[in-house]
């Protein structure tokens, strides 16, 4: 008579049998039988089954005893590095049904090479055959192994850092594979749009908006508004065309938008290079947004949110160097105010002096700094006070000339740019400049009431100077290469507004059906003031040369202005009202209705004195 072997039987079923060779009992049965013992029938030997269905194994356990035994163990693949426990080996099925076993420890010395040559190696030592279902991961690199381990955990060792996983199909069969029972969890918040306009998620606004957080702006050193823009598609970065200013002009989806641009929500229609120093993240919605906007927005509009006061202290510097003489340098401090519960203090400062890569002559030098304090951040009423100051220095640059159609040495050139150096600068050192002070004040106040509404009123001055002349190459004639520099874009500009928000943010239910309702006033009040220069001296300009330009000629003459001046006022008011409808968990509609009444008084006033005025009131209704 001969039993089963102790790695065969489970050892809470039945007692341990001597066998031919004599080795001792091990364990006795704790569970009470017959006088039928299950060593004293001659049986046929057991058999172990193994069935994989999809990703999930059945392992099925019979005996010849008295009273058969049939046990089913349902578990899933094992795999390295996944998130749950499944029976891959026998010694796990037998732990399964409730008994306990140790596998077998061996020595084990396989040393790195391919998947392919471990596996072999591996299949010599512990006689399990290993199938490798993809021919592919066989020459993927093993760590190899070495050491006293069972072979499961050599096979661990083995495939560690390699991606691969696998699976026991029997007592002394393994597949390896690539692992498809790993999965990733992504967790993150996803970034909202400040305006109280929108009050959903961004997944849920029926309209295209793209938000780049601070994190990009950092992470990619942008140091510019149009450098954070790259970021968005649809946009196309312009020049001053149009008898515009220079500084941040472009078009959204083929529209100009370069008084689209809006802080906090409030029109931010000054000429100037906009710095992200102070910038929390920026907001571009495309498409039509008038009912949003207001006047302009065809394309779209652009909406810098600012960084504002925390609760938590936060310190940070910055400070950069390049090619192109590039230094900037850069603070952010948002500290707590002791002695006074939820009040914050926050500081920005930049500083940034450099050269334009791939460009002669043209630099730009400029600093900001940007205070704010909040009180109340920890209660239902809050109230914020912010400053920024901006000025730049730059010298500006109106690119490389255009060969007009008519020139007749470069014939071959015509309608396009001539065949010269990218880094050539025709402006006048001398003469060309840039200056410009951009300043913003700012108040908010918000309040949360009872019963799931929130009040928020902004107030906000803001006021841009602009002071430039920038050179723009023509052509001293047909018949030459020669290149004038009388055709100068003079901008002695103030930009100003004061403008008034105040709207409120309702969460209600009506039967079973969810609102979130926004009303709103806007009253602005914007001004612009333009004087024109004239040139004196010597009527005589230097002209320069087409292929090797001369930025440092002398500037004779001077500008100063003529008394001509173009002023502007514009009034606007504008009521609005914006309903997010949730008719179930899936399903939302969102609509609204705007009214803008816009005034315009405008006056051009010539060097004697004589005046063309032109008044003008519209009003619209914008529904979305």
């Amino acid at each position: 008579m001969r039993c089963r072997k102790s790695n065969q039987l489970p050892p809470n079923l039945a007692s341990q049998c001597r066998t031919d060779k004599g080795e001792k009992l091990v364990k006795k049965n704790k569970l009470e039988h017959s006088q039928d013992s299950t060593c004293s029938r001659k049986r046929r030997r057991g058999r172990t089954r193994l069935f994989v269905l999809g990703t999930s194994a059945a392992f099925v356990a019979s005996t010849a005893m008295t009273d058969s035994l049939t046990a089913t163990v349902y578990a899933q693949e094992r795999r390295r590095g996944s998130p749950f426990t499944a029976v891959t080996s026998t010694a796990q099925v037998w732990e399964a049904l409730g008994g306990v076993q140790s596998a077998q420890v061996l020595p084990f010395n396989i040393p790195p090479g391919t998947i392919g040559s471990v596996v072999a190696s591996f299949e010599a030592v512990t006689r399990i055959k290993v199938t490798i279902a993809t021919e592919a991961l066989r020459d993927l690199r093993s760590p190899g192994v070495s050491g006293q381990f069972t072979p499961e955990q050599a096979l661990e060792r083995l495939l560690a850092g390699t991606a691969v996983g696998f699976v026991f199909t029997a007592p002394d069969a393994v597949t390896v594979e690539v692992r498809t029972s790993e999965s990733v969890v992504v967790g993150g918040r996803a970034p909202a749009v400040s305006s109280p306009k929108f009050t959903e998620p961004l997944r849920d606004i029926p309209q295209t908006i793209t938000v780049v957080p601070s994190s990009v702006i950092q992470a990619q050193g942008a140091t510019t508004l149009r450098d954070v823009l790259r970021n968005v598609t649809g946009i196309s970065i312009q020049a001053g065309e149009g008898g515009v200013p220079a500084g941040d002009n472009l078009s959204i989806r083929g529209f100009s938008a370069r008084t689209d641009f809006f802080i906090d929500g409030v029109r931010d229609s000054g000429g100037y290079t906009r710095d992200p120093f102070n910038v929390e993240q920026v907001e571009v919605v495309k498409g039509p947004s008038s009912s949003y906007a207001g006047r302009g927005s065809t394309g779209g509009s652009i909406n810098l949110a600012t960084k504002a006061p925390q609760l938590a202290a936060a310190r940070t510097a910055g400070l950069g160097a390049g090619s192109s003489s590039y230094k900037r340098g850069t603070l952010d401090v948002n500290q707590p105010i002791v002695g006074l519960d939820g009040a914050a203090f926050r500081f920005n400062a930049m500083w940034t002096d450099a050269d334009t890569p791939g460009r002669d002559a043209v630099t730009s030098e400029r600093w900001g700094v940007a205070p704010s304090v909040a009180f109340g951040l920890n209660s239902a009423t809050r109230v914020t006070a912010s400053y920024s100051h901006l000025a730049q220095d730059n010298v500006p640059d109106y690119g490389i000339p255009w060969v007009p159609a008519a020139n007749v040495p470069l014939q071959a050139y015509a309608e396009q740019p001539p065949p010269v150096e990218f880094d050539n600068f025709y402006g006048l050192t001398s003469r060309d400049y840039e200056d410009t002070l951009t300043d913003t004040v700012t108040g908010e106040f918000e309040h949360d009431f009872t019963g799931a509404a929130t009040l928020r009123s902004l107030v906000r001055y803001g006021r841009t100077k602009r002071d430039s002349i920038i050179t723009a190459p023509r052509f001293a004639s047909n018949t030459s290469t020669d290149i004038r520099r009388t055709d100068w874009k003079s901008r002695d500009q103030n930009d100003a507004i004061v403008a008034v928000q105040s709207d409120v943010t309702s969460r209600l239910v009506t039967g079973t059906v969810r609102h979130t309702l926004v009303t709103g006033v806007e009253v602005t009040r914007e001004t612009s003031e333009n004087r024109t220069r004239i040139e004196t001296g010597p009527a005589a300009q230097p002209l320069t040369d087409l292929f090797n330009p001369n930025p440092s000629d002398p500037y004779p003459s001077r500008l100063e202005r003529n008394g001509a001046v173009t002023d502007a006022t514009a009034n606007a008011a504008a009521v609005y009202a914006f309903d997010t409808v949730e008719l179930a968990p899936q399903l939302e509609v969102s609509g609204g209705l705007r009214f803008d009444r816009f005034g315009l008084d405008y006056v051009s006033r010539d060097a004697a004195g004589a005046e063309t005025p032109l008044d003008r009131v519209d009003r619209m209704v914008s529904w979305r």
